[in-house]
C-alpha cells in the first residue's frame, strides 16, 4: 500500500494554499478597481448577468431581474 511521504505532502498543501491566496487577492483587488464592491458596482454586475443569462428573455429572466432588484443589499459597518 502506498503512502505520501509526509512532508512532500505538507508542501504540496503549502503551494496549493499559496497559489490559491494570490488568485483570490488578484481577484480582488481586480474587482474592487472596477467599483464591484459599491452599490451600484454590484447593480451593474447583476444587470450584466440578466442580460447575458440564456434566460433573459423568458419568464425565468424576468425572475432573476426581480430577484437581484429585491434582494438585500448588506452593508459593511
Amino acid at each position: 500500500m502506498w503512502t505520501p511521504n509526509r512532508p512532500q505532502a505538507e508542501w504540496v498543501a503549502i503551494v496549493r494554499v499559496t497559489i490559491g491566496a494570490i488568485v483570490g487577492v488578484g481577484s480582488f483587488s481586480k474587482n474592487l478597481g472596477k467599483g464591484l464592491y459599491t452599490p451600484a458596482g454590484l447593480r451593474r454586475l447583476d444587470n450584466y448577468y440578466i442580460k447575458a443569462s440564456p434566460l433573459a428573455g423568458g419568464v425565468e429572466g424576468k425572475m432573476m431581474g426581480l430577484m437581484a432588484v429585491t434582494r438585500p443589499r448588506w452593508r459593511l459597518l
